[in-house]
């Protein structure tokens, strides 16, 4: 009695030796494309939303108003802490 043969044992597929065709490149770059789109990579920073939220728009207005409230409550910590600051940069994005 011969052996049953399964459809993907009849026919087995040479591994192909040239390049990849530019339709086949395309196509794996679409599916990768899709899979980005579906599966979103995690974010690497800020993770967490606070940080999120004090980089974002208001985190200006945030730095501003602890500078503020630290001035008002303790001067003097405030200014030591002040000159340890790169107070060109910090201006720059401030303003």
């Amino acid at each position: 009695m011969a052996a049953i043969m399964l459809p993907a044992e009849r026919a087995t597929i040479a591994p192909r030796t040239h390049e990849t065709l530019p339709a086949e490149r395309r196509l794996a770059e679409s599916r990768a494309e899709i899979v980005s789109l579906l599966i979103p990579e995690p974010v690497s920073f800020p993770r967490s939303h606070t940080m999120r939220f004090l980089m974002g728009r208001n985190g200006k207005a945030i730095a501003i108003g602890a500078l503020a409230g630290l001035l008002a409550v303790k001067p003097r910590l405030a200014l030591t802490l002040i000159r340890f600051l790169p107070l060109n940069d910090l201006v720059r994005r401030l303003l």
